[in-house]
């Protein structure tokens, strides 16, 4: 009888820390401007903003008869907030790899063009 209680608590323990480290899909029965104070406290930082995140996408989620096209978007949302839910889209703003962003050759100002084009021409006035 022991041993079964012990493989019970086992399985309760592991069931609060599943719970404990996942987020809620549905969003607390209040307004969205109040949804920042039910998010649970013992989440880490980005697991909070994570939270936040996937109640207001959930609210934002079209209900009712949704046409063809309202329904095609209906489903990449849910499938983007629960992507977001599971935590494979990166919210973390200190760990981005510098590379990927500064891939873009950065063009010079019109304006600095035009004016260089001008301090060359009064630059060959001065010389004669």
């Amino acid at each position: 009888m022991e041993n079964s209680l012990k493989g019970f608590s086992y399985i309760i323990n592991d069931i609060e820390k599943e719970q404990k480290d996942s987020l809620f899909i549905e969003p607390p029965p209040v307004p969205p401007e109040h949804y920042h104070a039910h998010i649970p406290s013992h989440l880490p930082h980005l697991d909070r903003l994570r939270q936040l995140l996937v109640w207001c996408a959930y609210h934002t989620k079209l209900k009712g008869r949704l046409t063809s096209d309202q329904q095609l978007l209906s489903d990449c949302q849910q499938r983007v907030t629960e992507t977001l839910a599971k935590g494979a889209i990166d919210l973390n703003w200190y760990r981005r790899d510098a590379s990927k962003q500064n891939n873009t050759k950065k063009r010079p100002n019109p304006r600095n063009i035009v004016n260089q084009e001008r301090m060359e021409a009064l630059q060959k006035e001065l010389d004669r």
